[in-house]
């Protein structure tokens, strides 16, 4: 079906379940999958997937468009993989503007000139910046 096309097709953004990410490579094997870390199970949930996609050498490319802690994990762990070749999802539409997302950390993680340095801090790499995380909750 996927070959009929001359565009990619990629799936998997809304899918929480190992085993339906299995069946619809199976069935529908797209050129790229995308899981997102909110809900294919967190990071243990996207490692798994990952390594079925490894086991079915299909390319990985991340949907979590928010920035931050979602966004800063899903990266932590396609970092680790060398079938994640395709560009991580950033989107203002989920995030709001990304210098209102990036203030909440001491040193965030945004694309420039097309790439994104992953900290080597430990867990997900983000800290967070205290007085914008407080000022932030004063606003909602």
């Amino acid at each position: 079906m996927v070959d009929a096309l001359k565009v990619a097709v990629s799936f998997g953004e809304n899918e929480r379940s190992l085993y339906n990410f299995r069946d619809l490579i199976l069935v529908g094997d797209p050129d790229i999958v995308q899981p997102d870390i909110a809900m294919a199970g967190g990071v243990t949930g996207l490692r798994k997937v990952f390594t079925l996609c490894e086991a079915f050498n299909k390319p990985m490319m991340p949907h979590c468009p928010s920035a931050g802690i979602s966004s800063a994990a899903s990266l932590a762990v396609y970092a680790g993989y060398q079938h994640a070749v395709r560009p991580h999802e950033f989107s203002y539409e989920f995030s709001g503007s990304l210098e209102a997302v990036t203030q909440l950390y001491q040193e965030p993680i945004v694309p420039k000139d097309g790439y994104v340095d992953v900290p080597d801090r430990p867990g997900h790499g983000l800290v967070l910046a205290e007085d914008a995380f407080e000022a932030a909750k004063l606003v909602i």
